[in-house]
């Protein structure tokens, strides 16, 4: 899984939907967006052609500042298809509202289809239960021909793992599904776990910010400090012994 708010190169391909071939030589032609949480921006380095029209970009991290993020585009170049990329980031997103996007594809033409959302019945499965999508989806445009978004409630992604998928009632269009974890399941198993911040008298916990390992020197701790229930306080320095107050336990520097 990608991590939020840091750098990192992806990959698309340029597609000749004639040919039905990658596109070879055609990156100069390329105009590349970002969709940040449905929020589109063209994208700010230049991408490279590696060999048959598989393409890699550089986004900042700024523009993986995001839950969910698509890269996609057109190309200047008669019958070339950018193929869009979707990936969702490390942060939690289970129970949050969530802007996502999916691709239809004529079939019968060999080409992305536009203006075609008002036909599409949208379905979202949420840990393998199904159920009609609570909002409709609108269309991205003709910087990303074929792409639609749909926002996700609360409710549709308060799950671990999650498929968008679909039909259109016009002949020869298809859905293709967009699949994501939203979730995480991770275990208490005696000590407190880097980067994992446990839910009270639970095994399964949520992931947050990072923390060490086990007790040290500036971390506040649940009462029985076996599953980790505080947050990072100040760095005590020298010797420290552990002194309960109230509920929890906390590191204080001895006198």
């Amino acid at each position: 899984m990608i991590t939020r708010n840091q750098a990192i190169t992806i990959y698309y391909q340029a597609w000749d939907t004639v040919n039905n071939t990658g596109k070879t030589g055609d990156v100069a032609n390329h105009t590349i967006q970002v969709i940040k949480d449905g929020v589109k921006a063209i994208a700010t380095n230049t991408p490279e052609e590696l060999s048959n029209g598989l393409c890699k970009l550089l986004l900042t991290a700024s523009e993986v500042n995001a839950l969910f993020i698509t890269v996609g585009g057109v190309s200047s170049t008669a019958d070339i298809y950018i193929i869009p990329v979707h990936f969702i980031t490390s942060d939690d997103t289970k129970a949050v509202a969530l802007t996502i996007q999916y691709l239809a594809w004529d079939t019968d033409n060999n080409v992305p289809k536009a203006g075609d959302n008002a036909n599409h019945t949208i379905n979202v499965a949420v840990d393998g239960v199904a159920g009609g999508a609570v909002n409709s989806p609108s269309e991205v445009g003709a910087t990303m021909p074929g792409v639609y978004t749909l926002v996700l409630t609360t409710d549709e992604t308060d799950g671990v793992f999650e498929s968008i998928y679909g039909s259109s009632s016009t002949a020869d269009i298809i859905i293709t599904p967009t699949i994501m974890p939203t979730g995480q399941f991770l275990p208490a198993t005696g000590k407190v776990i880097k980067a994992t911040v446990y839910d009270n008298d639970s095994r399964t916990g949520t992931y947050k910010k990072v923390v060490e390992t086990d007790v040290r020197v500036g971390v506040q701790y649940g009462e029985d400090d076996v599953e980790f229930t505080g947050e990072l306080v100040p760095t005590i320095k020298g010797p420290v012994k552990l002194v309960k107050l109230d509920t929890t336990i906390k590191v204080v520097k001895l006198l």
